[in-house]
């Protein structure tokens, strides 16, 4: 396997298991293990790097700049050796100080989500940062009482509720007795069908003139009205929206 070819796997890999955040270090990392290209999971460590790893650490020995990100990514994403915040981060400031702009990006990321982190707790107004009216970006952290969900809350005419985040979900979805709390017209919406885990319920479908989340406002979000449960922030609000996840952090920002 020549390098070029390498490093687009591990560019894969980050991809796969650390998504876009340089996790906070921990007493599991930097166990200095090795990996197969097929353990996923790191579950079975090997007594010797892969030819492949060995190779490209000699590389960014030797100042060889793509190799010394692309090593710094394998330790952020664990790929072919044991995840390493510290050593992952000193490969990144080395291609950095050549002039790497990717490594120097990934860098500054980490900075934000580490910086987000050790913050405050995020509530109310205090979700987002940035421009004050509509260019903010939404913090939000994962609630450990309702099974690490993402939650934040939805504001329509000036009345809140909370709402969860779900990817899942076509649209910004709520019960009839939310939308009139919300002061939701549902006279002029159309009416359809949705299907859901308890089987297919009947629903009005609405274009809500601003919907605000945590501080991110977009216009015209379609919004589907019956049912049950709680407010779901779906697919019509968040493909408008651009989502960094970390560990137990969110950030969102609507696209420019």
């Amino acid at each position: 396997m020549n390098l070029s070819t390498f490093c687009h796997r591990i560019f894969v890999a980050t991809t796969c298991f650390a998504l876009c955040a340089i996790n906070s270090a921990s007493s599991a990392d930097c166990a200095n293990n090795y990996f197969a290209p097929g353990d996923h999971f790191n579950e079975t460590p090997l007594s010797m790097p892969t030819k492949a790893f060995a190779s490209l650490l000699a590389a960014a020995k030797g100042g060889d700049v793509p190799a010394q990100r692309s090593l710094a990514v394998s330790y952020e994403a664990g790929y072919l050796v044991s995840a390493c915040s510290k050593k992952a981060l000193y490969w990144y400031g080395k291609a950095a100080a050549a002039g790497d702009e990717i490594a120097l990006n990934r860098i500054n990321r980490h900075k934000k989500f580490d910086a987000m982190l050790s913050g405050a707790e995020c509530a109310g107004n205090s979700c987002f940062d940035g421009d004050p009216d509509e260019n903010r970006t939404a913090i939000l952290y994962a609630n450990a009482h309702k099974g690490e969900h993402y939650f934040a809350p939805l504001i329509i005419n000036g009345h809140t509720v909370e709402g969860l985040i779900d990817t899942g979900a076509s649209n910004v979805a709520m019960s009839f007795e939310t939308a009139r709390q919300l002061e939701i017209n549902v006279s002029d919406g159309s009416a359809g069908r949705s299907a859901t885990a308890a089987g297919t319920i009947s629903t009005v479908s609405v274009v809500v003139p601003m919907v605000e989340v945590a501080g991110v406002k977009l216009h015209n979000v379609r919004v589907t009205v019956g049912i049950t449960g709680e407010p779901l922030i779906g697919m019509s609000f968040l493909s408008r929206v651009n989502m960094t996840m970390g560990t137990g952090v969110l950030a969102m920002k609507k696209r420019q």
